[in-house]
């Protein structure tokens, strides 16, 4: 990865300069699949296979789902 300039604001670089990290790496991400619409797929489909899991939906429990007919 690279660290990029951009141009903003004075309000706006003294609210990023205090941003937690945590709320930063979220608005990089951001930007990357605003940028990068395969990037914005992937991290979709990280953030569903999360989900899944901590639902308790394992991967037997989805094949039985998608073949049950």
């Amino acid at each position: 990865m690279r660290t990029v300039a951009l141009k903003v604001k004075d309000d706006i670089a003294a609210k990023l300069e205090n941003l937690p990290e945590d709320k930063m790496r979220e608005l990089e991400q951001r930007i990357s699949e605003w940028l990068d619409p395969k990037q914005a797929l992937l991290e979709s489909m990280r953030r569903i296979r999360e989900h899944a899991k901590a639902q308790g939906l394992t991967e037997e429990k989805l094949n039985e789902l998608l073949n049950d007919k």
